[in-house]
């Protein structure tokens, strides 16, 4: 008889449970598409490196899920409250009917198990659907490359997310144990009398109100973009200031929110505009906490979407200038003062044939005579200013010609030509060279001793011609051979240079031997006489990946994960919220049917105030956000060259599909809810 029951409220009351069951389905899809992390690689070509990569980072989404399934059951069991509230009226029908409480605590329990199971079904189609999808973006992250796409599944991420939920649901019904019990027929009779006090507040001290929070925002704002975020951040003041502005805002907006529609008649006047901003500032006079605390948590939701994306764009941008072959070999012996690879690792009992398929010598040479802050005499002030001040007298290395030639090969580039006397200038960070380009907006040569070199291009290159381990600042002159070997016979003073090899490995070849002669060569460091040193190093393209990549695919998941979650809680709070005005306030669109007046004009006002409340919050946190990741893009461009704007546009997209999907819902939900009770 309960089941029967059970089946038949769920069936008629399918959009009293939409919010309900939009969260359920929501939340099981984000639990399994993120515990699936680790199984997305069986649809991608990966490295060994890559692949623990992706296995730590799989730990940690698996104990980040347990903090996300804390929260995630705090909504549910929120929502389950306003389910109660909504339904306190057919409660107390069963209560007449002479069904106890016990048995009523059972009948809600067999429709959250079958709301439960439509929605854990419904969210793992879903989650399976969206975590192929996340396996692509995450194959963008990790420059892998998939060859033969398949669909995967996750049996771990599967059996984790049933059995987090249906803890969840367990937890639920020992909920409405409890607090059904607790209500008497007489209760539940008087429940919809109690409707929600509004603060009366002077105009007067609305606006000043209104002044001093937005001074306190413009303050928080001030101090982050002049300190930067890293030190902001731990600013105490900065921090309450932010906070308690928020709060002001909408705090005195409700107090003057009406009489600001009111001073243009012609949109006040207009259909129910009247009536439906009464009740909207009904609303936000009564909810400005909450309105307030949405939007912050949108401002995070924002932030850690926006960043966790970019890092990852950045990083695997810098990915591709610092390690532009498989491998760089550092190598010089100092006892013979000549760089030959080959003859030295035969010594050492390593064929090169063995485990290089090409090998490249490049060296680069610096001048006492040609810094950086030489070149700043040719260039635009404003872009010495903004660029260049941080940086200071770096070294300009030469490199000869030919063996940049080489590079170009091994990278598969077209290679570069010079005349004898032309220069190709560089730099490895993007700051440099957009303040080496205004060099031709001044000169199209630059001076060297008694000579001049002509500029190849007026636009500089953007380059590092050998693997780096860390992202560095390096300026670099590209010279025909002919012209570097003119300079060196003249006894010019060259104060040091650095002696690379570039190498390709040949596929699946163990490069451990290499690894134990470079720890030996490093041990005898601190023994041997710098005349008797040799200087073995190699920097592969994997170990620096490894150290790279890990924080930054990492800092994405984690930074998607939780935004996502701050985002489906804030838009759960905003939808419910409304849902239960619409229970306050049926009686007085009951009035405006009885005075004729047509659905049509009810439903727009419907939606114009759920539309307002909705961008209220999202309004501000979007303002907050571009301060944010104005100053979050400082501490980015420190690890590289990269556009935080363009990850805000994918932050754009996921919150316009979760904030439309409530709004929708709200909407439709808002409506049943006040044509239901009017028929009542």
């Amino acid at each position: 008889m309960l089941w029967k029951l059970a089946f038949r409220n769920v069936k008629k009351s399918y959009r009293d449970y939409l919010i309900y069951f939009l969260t359920l389905s929501f939340s099981v899809c984000l639990f399994y598409t993120f515990n699936s992390f680790e199984s997305q690689k069986a649809v991608m070509v990966i490295t060994k490196t890559q692949s623990e990569i992706m296995r730590s980072t799989g730990d940690i989404m698996h104990y980040l899920s347990i903090l996300v399934a804390v929260i995630l059951g705090f909504l549910i069991l929120y929502a389950s409250h306003y389910l109660i509230r909504r339904r306190k009226r057919e409660l107390a029908v069963y209560m007449i009917l002479g069904m106890d409480a016990k048995k009523t605590a059972r009948l809600f329990t067999l429709e959250t198990i079958i709301i439960g199971v439509l929605s854990l079904v419904i969210g793992l189609i879903l989650g399976i659907f969206l975590s192929q999808i996340m396996s692509l973006i995450t194959a963008q992250m990790f420059l892998a490359e998939v060859t033969q796409y398949r669909v995967f599944f996750s049996p771990e991420a599967f059996l984790l997310t049933i059995a987090a939920f249906c803890l969840i649901f367990l937890i639920m019904i020992c909920f409405y144990q409890i607090v059904l019990r607790r209500y008497n027929l007489r209760s539940l009779l008087q429940a919809e009398a109690q409707n929600e006090k509004i603060m009366i507040r002077s105009i007067p001290v609305s606006i000043f109100l209104l002044i001093v929070s937005v001074l306190l925002l413009a303050y928080a704002y001030h101090t982050l973009l002049r300190d930067g975020f890293l030190y902001a951040a731990l600013d105490p003041i900065m921090l309450l200031c932010g906070t308690i502005g928020t709060f002001l805002f909408f705090f005195s907006l409700s107090g003057f929110f009406l009489k600001l529609v009111q001073s243009c008649p012609s949109l006040y006047l207009r259909n129910l505009n009247a009536f439906t901003m009464r009740q909207l500032n009904a609303s936000i006079n009564s909810s400005f906490v909450s309105i307030s605390i949405i939007c912050l948590m949108l401002l995070l939701s924002i932030g850690a979407i926006a960043s966790g994306i970019s890092i990852t764009q950045t990083i695997n941008q810098d990915m591709k200038v610092y390690t532009p072959v498989d491998g760089t070999i550092q190598f010089y012996d100092y006892r013979s003062n000549e760089m030959n690879l080959d003859a030295y690792l035969k010594q050492q009992g390593i064929q090169s044939d063995r485990y290089f398929s090409d090998v490249q010598p490049i060296r680069s040479i610096a001048s006492n005579d040609m810094k950086l802050t030489d070149l700043w005499q040719y260039m635009d002030q404003d872009v010495i200013d903004s660029k260049l001040e941080h940086i200071g007298a770096i070294s300009v290395w030469f490199i000869p010609l030919s063996q940049y030639q080489a590079f170009q090969r091994q990278t598969h580039q077209k290679p570069l030509k010079l005349n004898h006397d032309e220069v190709y200038l560089g730099a490895s960070d993007e700051s440099i060279t957009d303040a080496l380009s205004t060099i031709s907006h001044n000169t199209n040569s630059i001076p060297f001793h008694d000579q001049t070199l002509k500029l190849k291009t007026k636009k500089a290159g953007f380059f590092v011609p050998y693997n780096s381990a860390d992202t560095e600042y390096s300026v670099y002159m590209i010279v025909n051979d002919d012209w570097l070997k003119e300079q060196e016979s003249r006894d010019l003073e060259f104060s040091y240079s650095f002696h690379y090899y570039n190498v390709t490995f040949k596929k699946n070849v163990n490069v451990k031997p290499l690894r134990d002669l470079e720890n030996r060569t490093f041990e005898t460091l601190n023994e041997v006489s710098k005349e008797n040193r040799i200087q073995f190093t190699m920097t592969e393209k994997d170990d620096v990946y490894q150290t790279k990549s890990q924080m930054s695919v990492t800092f994405s998941y984690v930074g998607m994960y939780l935004g996502i979650v701050f985002l489906l809680s804030s838009t759960v709070l905003l939808a419910l919220h409304q849902l239960t005005l619409a229970e306050d306030n049926r009686q007085r669109y009951m009035i405006l049917r009885k005075l004729g007046t047509e659905d049509k004009m009810i439903n727009h006002s419907v939606c114009l105030q759920i539309a307002v409340y909705f961008l209220l919050p999202l309004a501000l946190a979007i303002v907050h956000s571009y301060v944010g990741i104005k100053a979050v893009s400082e501490v980015i461009s420190l690890l590289g060259k990269g556009d935080i704007f363009q990850s805000s546009l994918i932050t754009a997209g996921i919150i316009a599909i979760i904030y439309i999907s409530y709004f929708y819902a709200a909407y439709q939900s808002y409506r049943y809810i006040l044509k239901n009770r009017s028929i009542q």
